[in-house]
């Protein structure tokens, strides 16, 4: 004997589950895409803030920031300005944003190579390469990966591994959990 009642709600049932997933799981939805370009004065500030995912900043010989990915589901606000000499680009969570599931921000900056650059990222692995007007970096959990970066460079990151490659200047890193390793740096450090 077919038990008619399983039969008959299973659709419904299955239909319900699905649609209960989508409202309750907001981090499942789309990823925006961004594909943006925005001119600058050589040698300006370029300050980075991301939270969740992953960070690639590069050195160019254009006089332009340009910023392409896919930023987290969960975005409040993107911002992507220039005023003046300062350009800011923040990608911008709920403060309660909640656990770390999901897809999160995938981010390429590329930027004056002579651009002093101020990154700021928690839960975020970074790369950073081909800097030349100096670097401040904060990582909050997250591999941070610098190469090729000169002028100087103030790095602080709490919880996550440190590679930095061919640095020059004034150099000043500093851990709290994970290794620093410095391969071809040269400069005054501590």
């Amino acid at each position: 004997m077919t038990n008619l009642w399983t039969s008959r709600t299973r659709g419904p049932a299955a239909w319900l589950v699905g649609l209960m997933s989508v409202v309750a799981f907001p981090a499942l939805a789309e990823r925006t895409r961004v594909d943006e370009s925005r001119s600058v004065e050589p040698g300006g500030f370029v300050h980075i803030k991301v939270v969740r995912g992953d960070l690639d900043v590069i050195g160019w010989e254009r006089d332009e920031v340009h910023v392409e990915g896919l930023l987290d589901p969960r975005m409040r606000r993107f911002v992507f300005e220039v005023n003046g000499n300062d350009t800011l680009v923040d990608v911008q969570l709920p403060r309660r944003s909640g656990g770390g599931w999901g897809d999160a921000t995938d981010l390429t900056v590329h930027l004056p190579r002579e651009s002093s650059v101020e990154i700021s990222v928690v839960s975020t692995d970074t790369r950073v390469e081909n800097v030349e007007g100096g670097l401040e970096l904060g990582s909050v959990s997250g591999e941070v990966s610098i190469r090729n970066v000169r002028d100087r460079l103030d790095l602080s990151s709490v919880s996550g591994e440190v590679e930095m490659r061919d640095v020059s200047g004034r150099t000043r890193a500093t851990s709290v959990s994970g290794d620093i390793e410095c391969y071809r740096c040269a400069g005054e450090g501590s």
